[in-house]
């Protein structure tokens, strides 16, 4: 009963966006590994690439993408999950 409990207290956890820390190829290989590793888990991930941008570029860009994220979410909306975020 206690690994079902944690089970669905893994699946109501929601994470909102993942970019890139540097441009390079590695870090971007890293963030998917980390939303893909996360939903495996059972989190709802909701991923996103900001292309070319460095962690404190990337902030107003995802703007766009996480405002309206954190609004769903406060309201108690499904979070449509996305795992393998397009390359921009």
């Amino acid at each position: 009963m206690r690994q079902r409990n944690q089970q669905q207290s893994c699946q109501r956890r929601t994470c909102g966006s993942i970019a890139p820390s540097t441009p390079s190829g590695r870090a971007v290989s890293l963030e998917l590994a980390l939303a893909k590793d996360a939903y495996a888990a059972g989190t709802t991930v909701n991923a996103h690439l900001y292309a070319g941008r460095e962690p404190n570029g990337t902030v107003n860009a995802s703007l766009a993408d996480s405002i309206p994220f954190v609004k769903r979410v406060l309201a108690g909306e499904t979070i449509v999950p996305v795992c393998s975020p397009k390359r921009l």
